[in-house]
């Protein structure tokens, strides 16, 4: 029998949003500070890449106001045309990540599973829907809040949503190991021609 699925707009699906903290270059540090989430951070695939960041000073209202939890959905607003819309959803220590004002930090109400929303939205499916609805030049383009909360997506029901995330989570691991056998046996052929063509 075919799944109950609805069509829902994001934004009924949102408990709250907010932009990121300003900060300027001159404030931003490579080794001191609060940890900054920038738009480099989120890639392409729909992951977040906290490996390259910049530190920055925030007071202890900005903290409370301006850090992450774990589960929150990220989006960026501008950016060039092809990469404005990247999203990801914050893994880690809660109230420890701030992030930056060309981010929108999006918190869903229990209908939605964070990490279900960003598989539609990095799908090629989500993807056109975020083309569809960016405004600017051809150097830089926004996505506005409003219309980032208009775009409609399916949602099928809770469990469903949690037993697609698992699945996709197993075979990203998958090949992650994949990624890593290959490069181990790449090390092997590599030592292995260079004692043949040391001897």
């Amino acid at each position: 029998c075919a799944l109950p699925i609805s069509v829902v707009a994001i934004g009924d699906l949102t408990e709250s949003t907010l932009l990121g903290l300003v900060r300027n270059k001159a404030e931003q540090d490579s080794t001191r500070g609060h940890p900054y989430i920038k738009m480099n951070n989120i890639s392409s695939d729909g992951s977040l890449d906290l490996s390259h960041l910049v530190f920055v000073p925030a007071n202890e209202d900005e903290l409370k106001r301006y850090t992450l939890k774990d589960g929150d959905f990220i989006y960026n607003t501008r950016n060039a045309p092809d990469l404005v819309g990247k999203s990801s959803v914050f893994h880690g220590l809660s109230n420890t990540y701030l992030f930056n004002n060309n981010i929108l930090r999006i918190r869903f109400t229990k209908r939605a599973v964070p990490d279900f929303v960003n598989t539609v939205m990095n799908s090629a499916f989500g993807k056109e829907k975020i083309r569809a609805q960016v405004d600017g030049t051809t150097s830089v383009a926004a996505l506005y809040q409003k219309n980032f909360l208009a775009i409609e997506i399916p949602l099928p029901p809770l469990p469903i949503q949690q037993f697609i995330v698992a699945e996709i989570e197993a075979e990203q691991a998958l090949v992650a190991a994949n990624r890593e056998l290959i490069v181990r046996f790449e090390k092997k052929i590599a030592a292995v021609l260079a004692r043949v063509w040391g001897e």
